[in-house]
């Protein structure tokens, strides 16, 4: 879920996103795992009409519009790597996303999310699940490090999920909200050797994108959601 109400992004303050046949309404926000969003709307050909006193459409107004939306379009902080995800495409690409908007009242929405650096030499980007529509929103409290041999050491400790298979090596932990399940996609510079969801080790399945690969998290994760495991050696 985002963290706040979203706002208009300072890239798309001052322009007219209805009348000047160049313009998307971009709108952004942030997630609780730490992923930013961006909602791209063509808009152009639509306006507000006084005497009806709503949004009205002129169709020979409508354009087609392309563009790409990067990290500062979401004011992500500087100086971070990010990996971008678009819900429309479906596709990952590092830091710039490309939209294709081809009429008013077309959108897509883009996810940025954090590529953390995972141990000495692995480096790891949670997306999240795109059969939700804020694909980062299921994502909380990401986390990574090393897991060592001490009791009560896990993610989220009222879990109640340690794995011993894991404990010395590079991890990288999250939590899911409670219900959210379906194809998770992540993207990692090394292929991890081990995804456990619960506690249970799974399997992942390759992406196109160098680097991409997904999981299946099952419906039935617990009342209090899932915790993702993810370790290299």
């Amino acid at each position: 879920m985002c963290a706040q109400p979203a706002r208009v992004c300072r890239t798309a303050l001052f322009t007219d996103v209805q009348r000047d046949g160049v313009s998307v309404l971009k709108v952004c926000n942030e997630n609780r795992g730490g992923s930013r969003v961006v909602g791209v709307f063509n808009t152009q050909g639509s306006y507000w009409c006084m005497q009806r006193r709503a949004f009205v459409e002129k169709p020979e107004k409508s354009v087609h519009l392309r563009g790409t939306v990067v990290p500062k379009d979401a004011d992500c902080p500087v100086g971070w790597n990010y990996m971008a995800h678009s819900a429309k495409t479906n596709r990952l690409s590092k830091g710039v996303a490309e939209y294709d908007l081809p009429t008013t009242r077309t959108w897509d929405i883009i996810t940025f999310a954090p590529i953390l650096r995972v141990g000495q030499s692995s480096y790891c980007a949670v997306i999240g699940m795109p059969n939700y529509l804020n694909c980062g929103g299921v994502v909380e409290v990401v986390t990574c490090g090393k897991l060592k041999n001490v009791p009560g050491n896990v993610p989220r400790k009222e879990s109640g999920v340690r794995s011993s298979a894991q404990i010395g090596k590079d991890v990288l932990s999250f939590q899911l909200l409670p219900g959210a399940s379906g194809q998770l996609v992540l993207w990692s510079t090394m292929s991890p050797n081990a995804v456990e969801i619960n506690g249970k080790r799974v399997t992942k399945t390759q992406q196109k994108e160098a680097g991409g690969f997904r999981i299946e998290v099952p419906v039935d994760t617990g009342a209090q959601g899932a915790v993702v495991e993810i370790s290299w050696s």
